[in-house]
């Protein structure tokens, strides 16, 4: 483990040095964060946007791995491939849909995860993040459809040596509501899930499942769970709703430690996931901000310690009414 872990900081350690030497670390850290970002930004979010080559397609594809150890990338690759649900052969994707299901702007039929490749990036790069930088603590998805983005965040955990950090999966597992003409596709079974994780061999007891509505189990959790031996290290969101993006950081935000992230999925195309967020940022009093991944999501690092004031929580205006 201190071998894999030291190998990872080494080569994170050299792509910080590329930077002026007259920013201190942690603004290092953080520039060189949103600038990996930038141009899967600007090609989701381009106007008009066409179409990606199939060289380009795979070019992309091949960025997840970016930072890791060169032994990984293949491995890397191919495991984004395949949570894509693009690995087949390149008529499986057909050309119409090699932007969209590069920038996870489509629902893959054979895929388990939807967020496409710009969106597995972040998580390969604040995993690699943490890990080198001495952040404790697990990952934990808030709305995990097939759990692809949650095999990928155990793999990679897998490969830096970092096997003792769990992965969290909280779903109501079932059709909800609130996705009408969807919920049927979008609804998938707890055991199916856990059959994502022995398909790629990452499924082990660090492996943790939370099912119900998550204005129950994350309230669950929260009052099981010790917030000074228990820490998230990566919370990605994946909500939609105003209520639910509320739970999610009233009930889980005390878990993330200084210098941990956070990951909206939707939060730049769903108003009413803003609106949580903002509201929460003032009631709790935040500076952060978060930086756009594409067209959809965003992301942030926690830069000081709170205690959450439940007490501020909003009424409910969608998913939990």
């Amino acid at each position: 483990t201190l071998g894999s872990l030291s190998m990872a900081a080494l080569v994170w350690w050299s792509r910080w040095r590329s930077y002026p030497q007259t920013l201190g670390l942690e603004a290092q850290r953080h520039q060189l964060l949103a600038a990996d970002t930038a141009a899967d930004v600007q090609r989701c979010t381009a106007v008009g946007r066409g179409n990606v080559s199939a060289s380009d397609f795979w070019a992309i594809a091949s960025s997840v791995a970016e930072g890791y150890p060169v032994a990984y990338h293949k491995y890397l690759r191919l495991l984004a491939l395949s949570l894509t649900g693009s690995l087949p052969t390149i008529n499986a994707v057909g050309k119409k849909t090699w932007l969209a299901r590069s920038c996870g702007n489509d629902w893959p039929k054979t895929g388990y995860t939807m967020v496409g490749f710009a969106r597995l990036k972040n998580i390969a790069k604040l995993v690699l993040d943490v890990v080198s930088n001495g952040i404790q603590g697990d990952f934990a998805e808030l709305g995990v459809w097939r759990g692809g983005s949650c095999v990928f965040a155990k793999a990679l955990f897998d490969v830096l040596g970092e096997t003792e950090r769990g992965v969290h999966l909280f779903d109501v597992f079932a059709p909800l509501e609130n996705y009408r003409g969807s919920q049927d596709f979008l609804a998938v079974d707890q055991k199916m899930v856990e059959r994502s994780f022995d398909v790629f061999g990452v499924r082990d007891e660090g492996v943790q499942f939370h099912k119900g509505l998550f204005k129950d189990s994350l309230k669950k959790f929260a009052e099981e769970s010790d917030s000074s031996k228990l820490a998230i290290a990566i919370l990605r969101i994946d909500a939609n709703f105003h209520d639910s993006y509320q739970d999610a950081l009233y009930y889980m935000y005390d878990f993330i430690p200084v210098g941990g992230f956070v990951i909206f999925d939707d939060i730049m195309t769903h108003p009413a996931a803003m609106n949580a967020w903002k509201e929460f940022k003032q009631d709790q009093n935040l500076d952060e901000t978060p930086i756009q991944i594409d067209k959809h999501s965003a992301y942030f690092q926690k830069k000081k310690a709170i205690k959450v004031d439940r007490s501020k929580m909003r009424p409910f205006t969608d998913a939990n009414k």
